[in-house]
C-alpha cells in the first residue's frame, strides 16, 4: 500500500538514472500512484521503468506526465 505524500521516510529524487535498483513510490501531482523497483532509467533521468510485484507488468514512467519518484 502506498505510504502517502506526508510520509517522512520518503525523499523526492529527480536523478532517476541513479535510482536503478531502488524501491520508489511514484507520485503524480503529489498523489501516490504506484510502488516498485526501478528496473532501468534513461541517462537524462526523464524516463524510468518500474518493475512491480505480482502480476503487474513493467511500467514506463515519464517526467513529462508530471510523475515524481520518491525513495522509500
Amino acid at each position: 500500500m502506498p505510504q502517502g505524500k506526508d510520509t517522512p521516510m520518503a525523499i523526492r529524487r529527480d536523478d532517476w538514472y541513479h535510482l536503478i535498483g531502488a524501491t520508489v513510490e511514484i507520485r503524480r501531482e503529489g498523489d501516490p500512484a504506484r510502488i516498485g523497483r526501478v528496473d532501468h532509467a534513461t541517462q537524462d533521468s526523464n524516463v524510468l521503468w518500474l518493475a512491480q510485484e505480482g502480476n503487474s507488468p513493467r511500467k514506463m514512467i515519464d517526467k513529462v506526465q508530471d510523475y515524481e519518484a520518491w525513495v522509500l
